[in-house]
């Protein structure tokens, strides 16, 4: 009997303490709800200068901040560059590092970058020439350069030659060679027959100029110089009392100017290939003068264009 009412009683204070806790909770929002109705009672009745129908602006949006564009991507070729100086400064401080105190360490880093350098030279190398193979603009044998190979070399040798040869032959329908010599010159007698031959073979006119009156058994009537040398070695800058003989000078008398050939004994062979490159060069410059004009004619009462048709008489 006496636990039934105990439990009874435990019962009935666990209600009223219930009760009690929801009472306080309900008063509790009601205040909080009657405190926010008279807050926005008192606001409606302070802002009633504004009118029972008012309209307000809202607030203005907010600015997203400007997009920062993200860094573009370094290019491969600025990539490459960046990390060539610092190869190249890599490769120089170990050396000056070696240099300065030759220790072993210091010596061994230097080698082991060193190394790198050949095979990345070496790897060049090997691309470069896989790459030209697909490069024909670049290919040196179609550039005019002699091949390495041996079979190549005939070929281009003699393309070289009859291309050369056929070179000479127009120039001497248009040019002529001058030919300064002395006749007490040892050189100038061992260069006359080599000359000939060239003169023979082409069909260039020589026109020979004895400075000191003397003439040579191939060039036996030669002009005495009338101050032609001393415009040449002006035009070319060289010093008094230095000119050579013998010396060789294409000339064009249609435009009055002259391409040095070279000074001293040269061979047929040795007179076609410089003659050859100097027309190349001198094509290759277009406005730049590579030439000089030729001084008044060495023969007495005749135009400079009309030594070109007197050369043959000369001889």
């Amino acid at each position: 009997m006496m636990k039934q009412t105990a439990s009874s009683l435990s019962l009935v204070i666990r209600v009223v303490v219930g009760l009690s806790i929801a009472v306080a909770t309900t008063l509790a929002s009601a205040q909080q709800g009657g405190a926010s109705l008279q807050d926005r009672q008192a606001g409606f009745f302070k802002s009633s200068r504004d009118g029972w129908f008012w309209y307000q602006n809202p607030p203005a949006p907010e600015e997203a901040a400007p997009s920062v564009p993200a860094a573009s991507p370094a290019e491969p070729a600025d990539r490459d560059l960046a990390g060539m100086k610092k190869f190249q400064q890599s490769v120089q401080d170990s050396l000056d590092a070696a240099v300065y105190n030759p220790s072993e360490r210091n010596v061994q880093r230097f080698l082991e970058i060193w190394a790198v350098s050949r095979r990345k030279a070496s790897d060049f190398e090997e691309i470069a020439r896989a790459a030209a193979v697909k490069m024909p603009w670049v290919d040196e044998t179609a550039q005019g350069v002699r091949p390495t190979n041996p079979a190549a070399q005939r070929v281009f040798d003699q393309v070289t030659t009859e291309r050369n040869d056929d070179l000479m032959r127009s120039l001497a329908k248009t040019h002529g060679l001058y030919f300064f010599f002395r006749k007490d010159c040892a050189y100038c007698h061992a260069f006359s027959p080599m000359l000939k031959q060239f003169e023979r073979k082409y069909g260039f006119t020589v026109f020979p100029i004895s400075l000191d009156g003397g003439g040579l058994p191939l060039y036996p009537r030669p002009m005495r110089d009338n101050g032609m040398v001393a415009a040449v070695m002006a035009k070319l800058g060289i010093p008094e009392g230095q000119f050579q003989t013998p010396f060789t000078v294409l000339a064009e008398p249609a435009t009055q100017t002259m391409l040095p050939v070279g000074f001293g004994p040269m061979t047929a062979d040795d007179m076609v290939e410089r003659i050859a490159m100097l027309v190349r060069l001198q094509d290759q410059a277009g406005e730049r003068d590579t030439s000089f004009d030729l001084p008044a004619s060495p023969i007495p009462g005749r135009s400079a264009v009309a030594v070109k048709t007197d050369f043959g008489s000369l001889q």
